[in-house]
């Protein structure tokens, strides 16, 4: 069902059956006695204090790899019990085949798993999770969710990137359950900000050349390669705080539940100052708006289930708990889903 009006979706059954996230066990406080004092501003203004990260020859997918294997003995599932792997990731192994390809390799399960990539960042959770239960809906009966990034460059001259970003991998099982209460999904999309949060060089528009990865000064004053993600930090400040809380209150007012009655509002952990902000516009309690952001970085679209693992534990998979997810970044794109759980879901951070 769908409210043309609002661009609003009504997922009917879809339970979140086990969560799990995976950090890198390796561990970069940001600040120490040999950081800078531009280090040190930044960590204060953006919010983090320390991040986890690949070491050598670990690898977003090798995070994946560790998160499926774990959730399949978690559920004592037989591996022709998963139907699908959908993956949302910006960091493949390799620009084709996709990562979803590989994970159905290296983790044995059979010729007919479906397995393709979507390439979204920050909204890419709450996207999955809507693709997911399409699939479901036409007779599938458990799909892997894995979503996440290795955003994290050892050789970057920008240095708000090696603060910012950090590296992780969530893998999530979901199938229907007649039990289950509805979710609510709602997205959107606005292409023309595209270079607010983007990568020049590697396309088919500017493909990679020796130049690309000498590092210059651009017309913002940062060094960097053309391989590095360039932000616009004012941009992207603007359209979250202007965007988000509309967004919230949309789907609340679609689903007829007051904002008082969600338990959680997850939010993609972009930086402190755009979270904080949304929150104060809305004049709701921190409590209710868990951060991961401090620890883990910006792990991109693990941001989400990250700080429902890391942060919330358990708690967000009591009986009847609302908790209503938002992400929204690179695109530029936004997406909301309404979570109400039934109680018996499980939920797990582990570290490899």
């Amino acid at each position: 069902m769908v409210s043309e009006k609002n661009n609003i979706y009504i997922l009917k059954k879809l339970k979140i059956e086990c969560l799990v996230s995976v950090s890198p066990s390796k561990k970069i406080n940001i600040v120490n006695e040999n950081t800078s004092d531009k280090i040190k501003r930044l960590s204060r203004s953006i919010g983090i204090t320390s991040k986890h990260v690949c070491d050598k020859g670990q690898r977003f997918s090798t995070l994946g790899e560790t998160g499926i294997n774990f959730l399949i003995n978690k559920l004592k599932l037989k591996k022709n019990e998963i139907d699908g792997i959908i993956v949302v990731t910006q960091s493949p192994d390799y620009i084709m085949p996709g990562t979803a390809v590989l994970l159905q390799d290296r983790c044995g399960l059979p010729l007919n798993t479906l397995a393709y990539d979507i390439n979204l960042g920050c909204s890419g959770y709450p996207y999955g999770l809507f693709v997911a239960h399409g699939h479901l809906s036409s007779g599938m009966k458990r799909i892997l969710l894995v979503v996440g990034d290795q955003s994290f460059s050892p050789g970057t001259k920008d240095e708000g990137h090696g603060v910012l970003f950090g590296d992780a991998c969530t893998v999530t099982s979901l199938i229907l359950d007649d039990e289950i209460n509805e979710s609510i999904f709602s997205c959107g999309t606005d292409g023309s900000g595209l270079k607010a949060l983007y990568i020049p060089h590697g396309g088919k528009v500017r493909p990679v050349t020796e130049d690309s990865l000498v590092p210059k000064l651009d017309e913002t004053g940062v060094m960097r390669t053309g391989t590095d993600v360039v932000l616009d930090g004012p941009k992207i400040h603007n359209f979250s705080v202007g965007l988000v809380e509309t967004e919230l209150r949309k789907v609340c007012d679609f689903a007829n539940i007051n904002l008082d009655e969600i338990d959680y509002f997850v939010l993609h952990q972009a930086n402190k100052l755009i979270n904080n902000t949304i929150r104060m516009k809305m004049k709701k309690e921190m409590e209710k708006f868990p951060e991961s952001l401090s620890d883990f970085g910006n792990t991109s679209s693990a941001s989400i289930p990250i700080t429902m693992t890391a942060r919330l534990n358990d708690s967000w998979i009591l009986k009847d708990k609302k908790t209503i997810m938002c992400g929204f970044g690179i695109g530029l794109s936004w997406s909301t889903f309404l979570y109400t759980s039934k109680g018996d879901e499980m939920s797990f951070h582990i570290f490899d």
